[in-house]
């Protein structure tokens, strides 16, 4: 195993060595030509999001293009599902823009099912259904199929989706499910460097979003989603990272392919569960219907050699993310890792702690 694999913090994906290849070999490319190879691999895109509408791709942080995106989805008031610290973070978002927020809130380790988001939908009346698809600080994946269908059962709402833990790694039927508008992250299961976002603009949403007459300029999505309908971009990328993007692209979709990609993750999963059993000492905190599909968080039995296993796990050469709670770590098993990958990181885990 090289030095590639040893990265699974769940908010930085680690970058494939020929995926930075390709950033470095598109040093002097033209902004045309990159632009050019970014249309021809857009329906990699499209299958990512399963969609066929357009895409948006903006060489932009994943936080800025959702707060644009919140700005002209909430007319008054959202419900927010919170069942941990991403779903808080969409919540305060949307509160800083102005926003009365309902909070749907669930345990933490719990999602909210399609019964419960019927009953939050009873007055006071909403107008956006806002969500995390995963949910990072629990490894728990929404049923988004089932509460988009009881949001589309509301011709008056729409549903927002961060996507930024999922979109790579997850299955998504956007048009087929009825999503309204989702974002995704250049840095997240893709396993990308920092640098692009994406969303998919349903005629719904952009129906509402016309309709509004003070979206600004740069930050009109519209514009963007018109400007990419003659051919155009507002924001062009750097052409290295557009490069990069289009290779990893070509990498999931026409080289690794979507089904197969699927399994690798399932895989990953199986895995977690095996060595959870083995050890005795460590549980997965997401049931396994609802688990994430490159996220895990690993709850820790009570004990001293818990303390700091991520700082020891650091000075070792293994980045892990921290826990809602000292006794959980989150893997991001995520991007191009391979099982090698994640068994090493394992039995690194299990060298480090004394099973109590």
């Amino acid at each position: 195993m090289t030095d590639f694999g040893h990265r699974f913090d769940p908010a930085l994906a680690e970058v494939h060595p020929s995926v930075r290849a390709a950033l470095v070999e598109a040093a002097g490319t033209s902004p045309e030509l990159a632009d050019q190879a970014l249309t021809a691999v857009s329906p990699h895109l499209q299958a990512l999001f399963g969609t066929r509408q357009l895409v948006l791709t903006l060489p932009a942080p994943f936080r800025l293009l959702r707060e644009m995106a919140l700005h002209g989805t909430i007319r008054q008031r959202a419900m927010v599902l919170v069942s941990g610290p991403d779903g808080e973070e969409l919540a305060r978002t949307c509160e800083a823009l102005g926003r009365d927020v309902i909070r749907a809130a669930v345990a933490p380790g719990r999602t909210l099912d399609p019964g419960q988001l019927s009953r939050f939908l009873a007055p006071p009346v909403v107008d956006t259904v806002v969500l995390a698809h995963v949910e990072s600080g629990t490894g728990i994946r929404a049923p988004l199929a089932e509460l988009a269908a009881v949001v589309r059962t509301r011709p008056d709402l729409l549903l927002f989706v961060d996507a930024r833990h999922s979109l790579g790694a997850e299955a998504l039927a956007s048009d087929a499910w009825g999503l309204d508008f989702v974002c995704g992250a250049s840095e997240g299961p893709l396993g990308l460097m920092p640098g692009h976002s994406f969303a998919l603009l349903s005629p719904r949403w952009l129906e509402r979003a016309r309709a509004d007459a003070l979206r600004g300029v740069g930050l009109d999505l519209v514009a963007h989603h018109d400007a990419l309908a003659r051919g155009q971009q507002l924001l062009p990328s750097p052409p290295p990272l557009t490069m990069a993007l289009v290779r990893q692209l070509t990498r999931i979709v026409a080289e690794e392919g979507l089904e197969r990609r699927g399994a690798r993750y399932r895989d990953f999963r199986a895995r977690l569960e095996q060595w959870a059993v083995r050890c005795g000492w460590v549980r997965l905190v997401a049931p396994a219907e609802r688990a994430a599909a490159a996220v895990t968080v690993l709850e820790f039995d009570a004990g001293p050699e818990v303390s700091g296993l991520r700082d020891r796990l650091h000075a070792s050469g293994w980045l892990v993310g921290a826990g809602l709670t000292g006794s959980q770590l989150t893997i991001g098993h995520m991007g191009d890792h391979e099982p090698a990958h994640l068994e090493a990181l394992l039995a690194a885990i299990a060298g480090l702690l004394t099973p109590p």
